[in-house]
């Protein structure tokens, strides 16, 4: 998202040697979790890009990734993760459960959600991304 601006979507929309489909990690909807990660964006910010693109290219797909189970990560950090899958609606959501990866700076914090938290929260948005692309699939879209 930090690379992510109005004159890309532009770029994107006019160039023919230019995809038209948009991956954009959103990793959580939590703002206090997106800074948790250093992610350098909010979820405003983030809302605002997917306007953006869909206003300059509409109809076209956004695919995004999402972690479940950062360190400290509540129920209501992912209740906003929820929130703002549901409202976006990807067209596809590559979801991943946390797990600590040497040298990040998350490594050395303590991985303090249960993996079984883990394990259903990634169900529960795997769940959510299926209804979304049933009813995409139904109603013959594409973003």
């Amino acid at each position: 998202p930090k690379d992510a601006s109005i004159s890309l979507f532009k770029a994107m929309r006019d160039l023919k040697s230019i995809s038209k489909e948009l991956h954009l990690p959103l990793q959580s909807g939590s703002d206090r979790m997106l800074k948790a990660m250093s992610r350098g964006y909010d979820s405003k910010y983030y809302l605002d890009l997917v306007k953006f693109f869909r206003e300059i290219l509409p109809g076209r797909p956004i695919t995004t990734d999402i972690i479940v189970g950062f360190p400290g990560e509540t129920e209501k950090d992912f209740e906003a993760t929820k929130r703002l899958l549901s409202e976006i609606e990807f067209g596809a959501s590559y979801i991943f459960k946390y797990s600590p990866r040497p040298p990040t700076f998350s490594s050395k914090q303590d991985d303090d959600v249960p993996k079984a938290v883990k394990m259903r929260r990634h169900r529960e948005l795997l769940d959510i991304q299926i209804a979304i692309s049933r009813k995409k699939r139904k109603n013959k879209e594409i973003s």
